[in-house]
């Protein structure tokens, strides 16, 4: 199956499969030249494969200079034992390095400051320096435990790790904020739903309210759009239900976010139902501009 984010870099793509927990399958770069333009459905050959024992569930890379690194599920029916991260040479597919970590690895990297973050199954978020060569810095390796399984991608913004955290099975979750150079909890909150999804942040109110806001989905009823607001110093959650489906489209949910130019917010969840939830912010945007304007004007006229 192919289950795991694509990710483009010079003119190649790469993505990893999976068989079933306890199978080999691969990692494998792709060149996106089309060798044979008079065919729309004709095979790829890889430039390179990368095997492993249980192969890659959601395990999304990160190109760095030459090296792309991802991470592996741990080959065994369960969430818990050994697995591995890995650095390989993005063009040739040669080993560089690889890092012993715990649990199916089933989170994308995040890469920012020199670090990589990611999170795995068995409860972890995992941070380490990578040298310039490609090579993990072990020396440099944290680790925290979270309490909980997760598959959410770390989020990074102003020293600042936001992920999502399993509660009890498809019960309550947790939204947890985290110091990104110790890796401590600053705050959790307990969410709908296990967030598995990438979040999405949006600074575009930093100016008015001074906080960013950040948008997740939840795997479970009714699937929705939970918005949690957060500033540099804030130590405890707040949030409100953005968007709650209507009766016939409320169902689990693992997807993820996107955003257009014009702040639409676009997900799917189990219901078979694409959603596009429109901001209502231009109408306020305008009347903002007209009650400034006129507030300008009287401050010139009377000083």
């Amino acid at each position: 199956q192919s289950l795991t984010p694509i990710t483009y870099d010079g003119g190649y793509i790469y993505t990893g499969f999976w068989n079933d927990e306890d199978r080999n399958a691969n990692y494998v770069c792709l060149s996106v030249k089309d060798e044979n333009a008079k065919e729309t459905h004709e095979a790829k050959k890889a430039v390179w494969s990368y095997k492993n024992l249980g192969g890659f569930y959601w395990a999304g890379c990160v190109t760095v200079g030459d090296n792309v690194i991802f991470g592996c599920d741990d080959g065994t029916v369960y969430a818990n034992k050994a697995s591995k991260i890995v650095s390989l040479n993005k063009k040739t597919g040669k080993l560089t390095d690889t890092m012993p970590i715990v649990g199916d690895q089933r989170s994308s990297m995040t890469y920012y400051g020199g670090k990589l973050y990611f999170t795995t199954k068995a409860g972890y978020l995992y941070s380490v320096s990578l040298n310039s060569n490609g090579t993990f810095n072990d020396s440099s390796a944290r680790r925290l435990s979270l309490g909980g399984a997760s598959t959410s991608t770390p989020l990074i913004y102003n020293g600042r790790l936001y992920l999502g955290v399993q509660g009890n099975g498809f019960g309550p979750g947790y939204f947890k904020v985290i110091n990104a150079n110790n890796l401590s909890v600053i705050y959790s909150a307990q969410t709908k739903g296990y967030p598995q999804g990438r979040f999405l942040l949006s600074d575009a109110y930093i100016k008015d309210t001074g906080k960013v806001n950040i948008y997740i989905t939840y795997n479970n009823n009714p699937g929705g759009i939970t918005m949690f607001t957060d500033s540099a110093n804030q130590t405890k959650a707040e949030s409100q239900e953005l968007f709650t489906p209507a009766d016939g489209q409320r169902n689990y949910c693992i997807s993820s976010i996107v955003c257009d130019e014009n702040g639409t917010l676009f997900y799917k969840n189990d219901s078979g139902y694409i959603f596009a939830v429109h901001t209502k912010t231009k109408k306020v945007s305008f009347f903002k501009r007209i009650f400034n304007a006129i507030a300008e004007f009287f401050r010139k006229l009377f000083g």
